[in-house]
């Protein structure tokens, strides 16, 4: 049986519109459950934010939170195929101020941050999961990113999605692990900044 290659924004002022799902093995689209929870948990804090997805994919949770209010969106992805599905989602949503950034999401999200307020904008991680082959070394990696980013101090939330089996950092610099939510093999992490 064929999957659909489509799922629904949740919630919103764009809620029910479609978002292709790029058809290749390396991208998973976050699951419903996974996005709703995501916006419950930031609820109000959304809204006229910058929201970052790195490793967009499909750009799911990207567009689910200009749907609930961000102003702003930034999607970064390296894959060709799943940045033309960007591409193409994108155009659903002309009006509002989204910007793709193809290639190394680890060299590019640099390129953003003087464009970002102090303390404002909201980043959302999804990394491509440490079982893939290459990518056994992937959580170090992005650990390390994370830590030069704080110095930046442009970040109200960091939000990592990952491998349950992966065991979260306590604290990066000023941001502090308020909680994890687990969804069978996916748990979302979610880091505040500290008072």
């Amino acid at each position: 049986m064929k999957k659909n290659n489509y799922i629904h924004i949740n919630s919103g002022k764009y809620k029910g519109k479609k978002i292709l799902l790029p058809d290749v093995e390396t991208t998973r689209p976050s699951k419903s459950i996974v996005r709703n929870s995501i916006f419950d948990t930031l609820q109000n804090e959304v809204y006229n934010k910058t929201f970052i997805e790195l490793f967009g994919g499909s750009g799911s949770v990207g567009f689910e939170a200009i749907s609930r209010g961000a102003s702003q969106l930034y999607l970064f992805e390296m894959n060709r195929v799943a940045l033309k599905t960007l591409q193409q989602n994108r155009k659903s949503f002309s009006d509002e101020n989204i910007e793709i950034i193809g290639g190394d999401s680890f060299q590019n999200i640099y390129t953003i941050l003087d464009k970002l307020q102090n303390n404002s904008s909201i980043l959302y991680i999804d990394p491509p999961f440490s079982i893939r082959d290459g990518m056994e070394n992937i959580y170090n990696k992005l650990y390390d990113l994370i830590d030069e980013l704080v110095e930046s101090n442009k970040f109200k939330y960091i939000i990592i999605e990952h491998l349950s089996t992966e065991k979260p950092k306590e604290s990066f610099r000023s941001f502090s692990l308020n909680k994890s939510r687990k969804f069978g093999k996916t748990t979302l992490s979610y880091y505040f900044l500290s008072k």
